[in-house]
């Protein structure tokens, strides 16, 4: 994992980022950062290679991007990763992906930030990967790659879109526009949606060639419960190491850039 701080994700110079390398025997990857209690907290997917099998777990930095410790908070039977982590309320809630056990689920924090509780399936039987929220107009918008294929297009084809009132409902309403994207080099989410001088950009994987490839960023020209459309705006591979094969998740949070990259076994990193 790589971080950075006080960074701009429209001139970002990856080449600043500092590395955060995981223990041996496995690898960090989807990196999500929130900063809170002037610390900052990064989430991701821990995978272990004897297991071959991943796990949600911690990561904590000091103000100035130090690493203070990390630990698993989130395991289950089945591979976990993407840990989506967002605050409604007073609360923080995460979802993971977990589309090997065919789920959209939902936690809540108990006690911030180690202590997680399953709350619910918000959806069932649907092999949905990397869901990220994103609230506007008064509604919350789900972002999901969906597999209809039984595994054949990797889950990273065709994104799909829905909305709620509530995200905690459970009920949610497919966009008619479903799949809202259709291209394995641009449908699956890559982190958070972000909006910067009042524009909407989501940031999406390159899935084409390899899994992993790279990220791009897109800008949301149109949001709504019957239209969809988006541009990419930027194109990232990275080209600043050549040791490096790939890289594929993107987020920030008060000040601190992260982004995960690869050689030959995953690695974390923030900017």
């Amino acid at each position: 994992t790589d971080i950075r701080k006080d960074s701009n994700i429209f001139s970002d110079d990856f080449r600043s980022f500092d590395t955060i390398n995981p223990p041996r025997k496995m690898f960090w990857a989807d990196p999500f950062v929130v900063a809170e209690n002037n610390n900052y907290y990064i989430f991701v997917e821990e995978f272990i290679y004897r297991k071959n099998r991943a796990h949600i777990s911690l990561i904590e930095l000091d103000s100035g991007g130090k690493f203070i410790r990390s630990g698993k908070i989130i395991e289950r039977p089945y591979h976990m990763s993407y840990p989506f982590a967002f605050k409604m309320g007073d609360s923080y809630y995460m979802i993971p992906e977990t589309s090997q056990n065919r789920t959209i689920e939902l936690y809540k924090c108990t006690e911030f930030p180690w202590k997680w509780e399953f709350e619910k399936n918000i959806m069932e039987d649907i092999a949905a990967t990397d869901t990220t929220l994103f609230f506007h107009e008064e509604k919350w918008w789900l972002f999901a790659t969906v597999d209809r294929t039984n595994g054949i297009s990797g889950c990273s084809t065709e994104l799909f879109l829905f909305y709620s009132e509530d995200p905690l409902s459970g009920r949610w309403t497919s966009h008619p526009l479903n799949p809202v994207v259709s291209d394995e080099s641009n449908a699956r989410c890559a982190g958070k949606l972000f909006v910067e001088d009042g524009r909407i950009y989501r940031p999406s994987q390159d899935c084409s060639v390899r899994y992993g490839r790279g990220f791009n960023i897109n800008l949301v020209t149109k949001l709504s419960t019957s239209e969809y459309n988006e541009t990419t705006v930027r194109e990232i591979k990275p080209d600043w190491n050549g040791q490096l094969r790939g890289t594929h998740t993107l987020n920030y949070h008060g000040g601190l850039t992260v982004i995960d990259v690869y050689r030959y076994h995953g690695r974390l990193s923030l900017k």
